[in-house]
């Protein structure tokens, strides 16, 4: 795939979250004339095989074959050159974690397992599924990560691969750890499912498979500064926790608590970077939003 890479400035509407907008008061005003963008500077970047947007960098990566680039949206520079590697070759950029002078890209190929590079020293961290076969009938993809840069970690999923030689039932997924200061990964046990998190996300929680039928999947904690495993799971009966949702690669997660009056698990709080804004949610709007 080729990509024709434009830049253009770009003007934001930023609009407020309607739980901020309802603790303000009204006030009438007068809205501002709309007008046409205009474009002070156009220039052509010509063809490039992949680009991915890091949002938190003001950075934009381009990749040329086995060649990697960075682009500053702040100014007016041309790329840059950072590394180069043959595995990038034909790889598809999917995510970036930075984590001091570091920059992590996760990626994936349909010629190898996933893998993270460090995008100024080209250090490789591999994402290593003994016994898959490449190419196969299908390629391992990264289906979701979950970023915790207070812990300096990244929690990788990955699903798919070769139907006849994927180790897991399904082509159900496997959860990798990886260090962001020292690009160490741990493979967890195949047959684990990451469930949910501490409220500081430090600490990840892993159903394990079920010993015996009819009996809940027992749970493994494991610490995500440092990737291992740790005796005491947080009681996601007592605790507010932060559910795992392959769907959400989102910085700020939901954080939720359980009503000691019905049970029921409520969204109270959001969590941005293990710091959580905390918010009431009224009991008749709780009903409402369960019947619905």
């Amino acid at each position: 795939m080729i990509i024709l890479f434009t830049l253009l400035p770009m003007f934001v509407l930023t609009i407020g979250a309607s739980l901020l907008a309802q603790s303000l008061p009204a006030t009438a005003v007068r809205a501002p004339v709309l007008r046409n963008a205009q474009s002070t500077e156009h220039r052509d970047l010509g063809f490039w095989d992949d680009v991915f947007v890091c949002s938190d960098q003001d950075a934009v990566l381009l990749r040329r074959e086995s060649d990697l680039f960075a682009l500053s949206t702040t100014g007016s520079t041309n790329p840059s050159k950072l590394i180069s590697s043959l595995a990038l070759a034909e790889a598809e950029m999917v995510a970036c974690a930075e984590s001091g002078e570091r920059l992590w890209v996760l990626l994936q190929s349909s010629q190898r397992a996933p893998f993270a590079i460090e995008a100024h020293s080209g250090k490789m961290a591999q994402f290593e599924i003994a016994g898959l076969k490449f190419p196969g009938n299908q390629s391992p993809g990264i289906q979701s990560h979950v970023i915790i840069r207070h812990a300096a970690a990244v929690i990788v999923m990955i699903a798919g691969g070769d139907r006849e030689t994927w180790p897991r039932d399904g082509n159900r997924p496997l959860y990798f750890w990886l260090s962001l200061k020292s690009g160490k990964v741990v493979a967890f046990p195949i047959g684990w499912d990451l469930d949910y998190f501490a409220p500081d996300l430090q600490v990840a929680v892993f159903e394990k498979p079920q010993l015996r039928a009819l009996e809940r999947r027992p749970l493994q904690a494991v610490d995500v500064r440092t990737g291992d495993f740790v005796t005491d799971a947080p009681d996601r009966r007592h605790l507010n926790v932060v559910p795992f949702d392959w769907t959400d690669t989102q910085p700020v997660k939901p954080l939720y608590g359980r009503r000691a009056e019905t049970g029921d698990r409520d969204y109270s709080h959001q969590l941005r970077h293990h710091c959580p804004a905390r918010f009431e949610v009224s009991k008749d709007r709780a009903a409402e939003k369960e019947r619905s």
